[in-house]
């Protein structure tokens, strides 16, 4: 009965749809994705909570990002991949590698560590978006490996990165 009560919270509202200032936690997200799994990413995400300024702290981080792996020597391949299974930030290529790369942005440590939310299950989706890339590409036999970007910004415009690199295995 809870679980109800819970969907009904987050049913769609009729009209235009008011944003939350308040952060949006990660089981109440996954509720409302699996009740509106039929729904665009960012259609959900406004009607959960995720403002745009969270969206756009979002790319300040993936932007970030972008220009700290460059500074590392990866060649960017693509950006925000999308195939049927999932999204993966950044694809890029170092020394002969391709390499899968998910951008995890907080402010702050008030939810964990960003790595903390690479769960198993976003391993698996972010694998098989891998496998949907490569397809689409005719990519084969080409060595891959998967890395983590973690940012964590306590004030606007200045990020603590780190890099976690085969932070998983296929």
């Amino acid at each position: 009965m809870g679980k109800k009560l819970e969907h009904r919270a987050l049913a769609p509202a009729k009209g235009p749809v008011a944003e939350s200032s308040g952060s949006l936690s990660r089981d109440k997200f996954l509720l409302a994705r699996k009740s509106y799994c039929k729904l665009p990413a960012e259609v959900l995400r406004r009607r959960i909570g995720l403002t745009k300024e969270r969206l756009q702290f979002g790319r300040e981080g993936e932007s970030a990002a972008l220009t700290f792996l460059k500074k590392k020597g990866y060649r960017i391949l693509e950006k925000n991949f999308r195939a049927k299974v999932g999204e993966i930030d950044i694809i890029a290529e170092q020394g002969g590698v391709i390499v899968f790369i998910e951008v995890k942005a907080q402010a702050g440590h008030e939810f964990g560590h960003p790595f903390m939310a690479i769960t198993p299950a976003k391993q698996r989706k972010i694998i098989q978006t891998a496998k949907s890339f490569l397809a689409r590409k005719r990519i084969s036999d080409r060595p891959m490996r998967f890395d983590v970007v973690a940012l964590t910004s306590d004030t606007p415009g200045s990020w603590k990165i780190e890099l976690l690199e085969n932070a998983f295995q296929v």
